[in-house]
């Protein structure tokens, strides 16, 4: 799930209009992760870089979030934290962002045993902890927040009756890592077939658009990626267009495909020769989250796959090709019983 464009000014607003009043205590409160404060308690399987925690734990196996809270305030401050799933940004710069209280699917749901609102004195340090375990089949990588606000009174009061809240929040990202990933990332995406109503396609190969732009005359390939693993998926995508006489094209897409997202790949080629129909494409992608691992893994969606652009025109042309090779042969024909008659 990714954050749509159009939402953001909404957002905006609605956490301008209900944060305004606390704004100054949510400054005056930091939420931060153990490892990244001096003298506090060290995590096995942990790495904490700035804002974001990497944890790698196997399925079946429990393990601690254990964060600090500091009020840097002479007054006490009324906390509410929470668990909750991450996401990207939907733009080319896929940012990590969170979800609302609401999305706890893969990772809010997993968490447990923490306070979730909970009081801290002025000028006061403290540390807590949060439990989280993941079952059998949940192998691959997660994505979550540790995310906080400051609560009023008034606030606290209305909290319980309410789904959704303006308050201004902070947000501490936090990457898991469980069981086998690699067994996750195998075979974790697939190519989709084209509806036959998405409109021209010169391919006859089904998991491939080719059409020609009537704006420019280019072709324009496209072919649709399915994430079907259990897991989001962060990846290098390859691929290679060629044909018998000599063409290579390559291209590269860095994308990243959240859990059963479809993405639509396209690319315009502008230099494809007369010589195209026995072109073949292969696809492939590389999983750019490999976690130390000495050999990445390689998905092959499609090796040599051909994809036959069937272009009328060269189609045409081919045909007046033959029916003139079968007329000079014909006239050769014709010539050569001439020729052997005024002989005999």
């Amino acid at each position: 799930m990714m954050i749509s464009k159009k939402w953001y000014p909404l957002l905006l607003v609605g956490l301008f209009v209900g944060g305004f009043s606390l704004a100054d205590s949510l400054a005056d409160v930091d939420v931060s992760f153990c490892n990244s404060i001096s003298g506090s308690i060290a995590q096995s399987g942990v790495v904490v870089s700035g804002s974001s925690l990497s944890y790698q734990i196997w399925v079946e196996q429990s393990g601690d979030i254990c964060y600090v809270i500091s009020n840097r305030s002479a007054q006490d401050a009324t906390v509410k934290l929470s668990f909750v799933d991450g996401t990207f940004t939907n733009d080319k710069w896929r940012n990590k962002a969170c979800l609302s209280e609401t999305d706890t699917k893969y990772f809010g749901k997993h968490v447990t045993g923490y306070d979730h609102i909970f009081t801290i004195s002025g000028n006061q340090t403290i540390q807590k902890k949060a439990n989280f375990k993941y079952p059998l089949g949940s192998d691959g990588i997660y994505h979550g927040c540790l995310v906080y606000s400051i609560l009023d009174k008034g606030a606290q009061a209305s909290w319980s009756s309410t789904n959704f809240s303006l308050l201004m929040r902070r947000a501490k990202f936090v990457d898991i890592l469980v069981g086998n990933h690699r067994a996750a990332s195998e075979n974790a995406i697939v190519l989709v077939d084209f509806n036959p109503l998405s409109g021209e396609n010169l391919s006859s190969n089904p998991k491939m658009r080719i059409y020609v732009d009537p704006t420019d005359g280019k072709y324009v390939l496209q072919f649709q990626l399915k994430n079907v693993s259990s897991m989001d998926q962060n990846l290098d995508i390859t691929g290679i267009v060629s044909n018998f006489v000599a063409y290579n094209k390559t291209f590269a897409e860095p994308r990243i495909l959240m859990r059963d997202e479809t993405l639509l790949i396209t690319k315009k080629f502008d230099d494809v020769p007369f010589y195209n129909l026995h072109t073949k494409l292969n696809i492939s992608y590389t999983p750019l989250d490999t976690f130390g691992d000495e050999k990445p893994i390689v998905g092959h969606l499609a090796d040599a796959t051909n994809i036959w652009i069937i272009d009328t025109v060269f189609v045409v042309s081919i045909i007046w090709f033959i029916l003139f090779l079968s007329i000079i042969v014909l006239l050769l024909k014709v010539l050569k019983n001439q020729k052997n008659k005024s002989k005999n």
